[in-house]
């Protein structure tokens, strides 16, 4: 089972939709699939059609010793977990001694998914910190301006802090969203990243999910890219990125 965390410090660069339109490609593929919600503006939760917190348990509740089956809610494509204030509000309980491996610990209970997405905040928290000892895969998501390096480099240092409990962990990749094709800023953005992985030992994804005007309509309908327009170029995007993280993942 692979558990992936897609993250970075910045926000704003696409990760919750790009997480969600990942989820739903490789349930579309007929992976089964369980998304946690780890960032308390529950926007993962709300465009995966969840139920507000409070009604339903929910990621809080899953790493404090929740079961499974009292937390999960499902879409046709992937089964999920919805975030709420409490992470943020109680996130004390996230950084006493000992909080490392709850995550973790929560997550080795659960049997029968091919993959496990962990949507992070935009920040280094210490919910990110316990996804990041969690997982065994990290995508950093960057929108197509240099200043996201910034909130990268802040994720590898978080990895690297994490190294004493999850030995071997890396970016595996980085996506770059948002992307304006052909004008000198963009291109400018593409090779800073393409340097910045060379530094940390990753790749960039040969796909870029481009600016397109589908996305403005998942937001609003508060689903995926599929629901939208399944033939739309910005569904060929997430297809062709699900397709390559999967090309990846069997090299290794």
């Amino acid at each position: 089972m692979e558990i992936i965390a897609f993250s970075n410090k910045k926000g704003g660069t696409g990760k919750t939709t790009s997480a969600i339109n990942f989820c739903a490609a490789l349930g579309r593929k007929g992976h089964k699939v369980l998304a946690i919600d780890l960032d308390p503006q529950a926007n993962f939760t709300a465009d995966s059609g969840g139920e507000a917190i409070g009604t339903v348990a929910g990621t809080f509740d899953f790493i404090l010793g929740a079961p499974l089956e009292d937390v999960v809610q499902h879409n046709e494509y992937y089964d999920f977990m919805g975030a709420d204030k409490r992470i943020e509000n109680q996130r004390n309980k996230f950084e006493e001694k000992g909080s490392d491996f709850l995550l973790k610990k929560a997550l080795a209970k659960v049997e029968g998914y091919d993959f496990v997405v962990l949507d992070t905040a935009p920040s280094m928290s210490g919910i990110v910190f316990l996804a990041l000892v969690a997982c065994n895969r990290v995508i950093g998501v960057c929108d197509a301006d240099q200043r996201s390096v910034t909130g990268l480099g802040d994720l590898y240092s978080a990895i690297q802090s994490a190294a004493d409990y999850n030995p071997g962990l890396k970016i595996d990749g980085i996506l770059i969203t948002r992307d304006v094709p052909r004008t000198q800023a963009n291109k400018f953005a593409v090779d800073v990243f393409h340097q910045a992985a060379a530094q940390i030992n990753s790749i960039v994804f040969n796909t870029h999910i481009k600016e397109r005007t589908v996305f403005h309509q998942c937001t609003a309908l508060h689903t995926n890219v599929f629901n939208v327009d399944a033939r739309s170029d910005g569904a060929k995007d997430y297809e062709a990125f699900t397709d390559e993280v999967l090309e990846l993942f069997k090299k290794d």
